[in-house]
């Protein structure tokens, strides 16, 4: 039943025995960000120069869905930092560059917290009805992806006589993973299997880490 509530009933005529209806309304989307950007360039003598930056964001967006109580709430953390150091004498240059980069992201649609009182975090999270008769109730998740990268660049130029050279190497490491939990799927096929709880098939996804 809590699943059936969050579905909207039909705005527009349709007949007293149709399963399915058109259903119509508008509601806002919100979305901002914490966004800041610090940068330095430092002269460290004659002939090098040291650049900093750093980069954070906390983008945000809360996304309207058809259901009643099942919005969908985008959270996003970066944390990102640059370092660059360049040098050289009459024959040579060196650029050397460090980078991190943090980049988080979580979506959580809003139907997934609604439940009766549980022990284990979302052990008890209502179910979703899926059928072939045009309709499903809400479905939910959180799913997020997390981890950051770790950067490393290298370059030397070298002139000598008529002919320049440059070589040098970049390494690139990065970690990361993702959790996803969705609330149970209960599928039914046809109106008479619906009406008298035989499904079809049920899927259930724990949510472990990997």
């Amino acid at each position: 039943k809590p699943a059936l509530d969050a579905t909207p009933l039909p705005t527009e005529p349709h007949a007293a025995t149709a399963d399915v209806g058109f259903y119509q309304a508008a509601r806002p989307a919100l979305a901002h960000d914490n966004h800041a950007v610090i940068k330095g360039d430092f002269r460290v003598n004659n002939n090098s120069n040291l650049a900093l930056t750093y980069t954070r964001g906390r983008p945000y967006r809360d996304e309207p869905m058809i259901y009643t109580s099942n919005n969908t709430e985008f959270h996003g953390w970066q944390e990102r930092g640059t370092a660059s150091f360049v040098t050289g004498g009459p024959a040579w240059t060196s650029e050397t560059r460090f980078g991190y980069n943090k980049q988080d992201l979580e979506t959580f649609d809003a139907f997934l917290g609604k439940g009766v009182p549980e022990d284990t975090l979302y052990g008890r999270r209502y179910a979703s009805i899926s059928s072939n008769l045009g309709f499903s109730t809400p479905a939910s998740q959180i799913w997020t992806q997390y981890g950051p990268g770790v950067s490393f660049e290298q370059k030397i130029g070298w002139h000598r006589g008529q002919h320049s050279y440059k070589f040098g190497g970049d390494f690139f490491f990065r970690t990361g993973g993702r959790v996803k939990v969705n609330n149970p799927v209960i599928s039914y096929l046809g109106r008479e299997d619906l009406l008298n709880d035989v499904p079809n098939s049920m899927n259930y996804t724990f949510g472990m880490p990997y």
